[in-house]
């Protein structure tokens, strides 16, 4: 497995798996329309518990009432299991179905969110569902999308050396150029993190004041 983070590699990993890429955009849509159809079809009594919290979560931030390391923890405890679940299921021969599932699952809650947020307000929600949801996922599932792609690749050589044995060396060299991805990853998803917990919350109480 090639170090993915040399001059123009990530790029060349997109081109070289476009076909796995395009695997995970499925199961990412499909996981949103799942999403948009839970709203749809959310009965009355669920629907007003989400709104009501959804309404005190605005008047929190239109007051400046939240306290910024809370939701940034909060950020870390939603996305980052998403990562490390992908990561780890690339050291096991069965990891496949685990990297589709997660990225299902991350298409759900984003298709939930977006549609909860439109339902609930109107139109005119779409402003504060856009800054609310869009900064940080842009990071998040772009993110998601390359540690699956690196996930998928090693899952799927660890299921090729059931068959056919390779050096131990060069297993050992993809462990460390894996490790090496999921760190450079983990970086890029901590500017998300701060995006959700420090700007995201800003931009919606400047929607929410006008």
């Amino acid at each position: 497995m090639e170090n993915v983070f040399k001059k123009n590699s990530i790029l060349k990993l997109m081109e070289e798996n476009l076909w796995m890429i395009m695997l995970f955009i499925l199961f990412f849509t499909i996981g949103m329309v799942l999403g948009v159809y839970t709203v749809k079809y959310m009965n009355n009594y669920d629907m007003n518990n989400l709104n009501d919290y959804f309404s005190l979560f605005l008047q929190s931030i239109k007051e400046k009432n939240f306290n910024s390391r809370e939701l940034i923890m909060e950020a870390v405890k939603n996305n980052a299991i998403i990562i490390l679940v992908i990561w780890c299921s690339g050291f096991t021969i069965l990891g496949v179905p685990f990297i589709l599932i997660v990225n299902t699952i991350k298409g759900y809650t984003l298709g939930f969110a977006f549609s909860f947020i439109i339902a609930t307000m109107g139109y005119k929600s779409l402003g504060i569902a856009i800054l609310s949801l869009i900064p940080q996922n842009i990071i998040y599932v772009a993110c998601m999308f390359i540690i699956s792609v690196v996930s998928f690749k090693l899952s799927l050589e660890k299921l090729k050396n059931k068959f056919i044995k390779s050096s131990p060396y060069a297993n050992n060299k993809n462990v460390v150029q894996y490790l090496y991805c999921f760190i450079i990853i983990s970086v890029f998803m901590f500017l998300g993190f701060f995006i959700e917990g420090l700007f995201t919350p800003n931009l919606i109480r400047y929607i929410i004041a006008r």
